[in-house]
Order: structure tokens, then sequence, then C-alpha cells
């Protein structure tokens, strides 16, 4: 359904797939990466944050969680991930670029 960009289905059957196994980490990726793209950040952040907890040394993890707490308006919380990203990864550019991002605002 994503692919075809139709991200109201690909939520609808990507979180039955999570209610039904929910350590499933690529399925509750996906259905943040989904709710985002819905314009719904307040719904995929705990999405996010549950992969970032099934994968605490996943840079693009933190990174994912950090754009959504940020389109939630909550800056500080999103820093603070984007800098555990980079404490991980410290070359990780999309972490880096929205840092600054980030501190411009």
């Amino acid at each position: 359904w994503a692919q075809l960009g139709r991200h109201a289905e690909a939520a609808e059957a990507l979180a039955t797939a999570v209610r039904l196994k929910p350590d499933w980490v690529p399925a509750r990726h996906n259905l943040a990466l989904a709710l985002m793209q819905l314009g719904r950040p307040a719904e995929a952040v705990p999405h996010y944050a549950e992969v970032v907890r099934s994968e605490p040394r996943s840079a693009a993890a933190r990174h994912n969680l950090a754009l959504a707490l940020a389109a939630c308006g909550r800056m500080e919380e999103a820093r603070r991930e984007d800098e555990a990203a980079l404490g991980l990864q410290p070359g990780f550019l999309p972490s880096r670029r929205h840092l600054e991002w980030l501190r411009g605002r």
C-alpha cells in the first residue's frame, strides 16, 4: 500500500500486524513511517520509541524518533535523540543536519 502512495491503507494493515505481533520491528517502523506520511506524528512517536527500545544502537532509529518528536513540537526531546544518534554514529549526516535545523529554531 505504501509504495502505491496509499498510506492510510498501509497504516491500517501495519497496525493490524503490530497488534498481532508487537515485537515485529519492521512492521512497527513502517507503521510509524505511514503515520508520518499521513501527518500524524503524535501517533508515530510511540512506535518509533519502541523501535529505539528494540534497536538502541541504531542511529537511524533515533533520528526517525527525533523527526517525529520535532513534528510534535517536542524540540528538546528531538535534540536529545539526534545527539544520541550522533553519539552512536558521529558521521550520521541526517542527524547532524536535523540538529543544525533544531538549533536554528
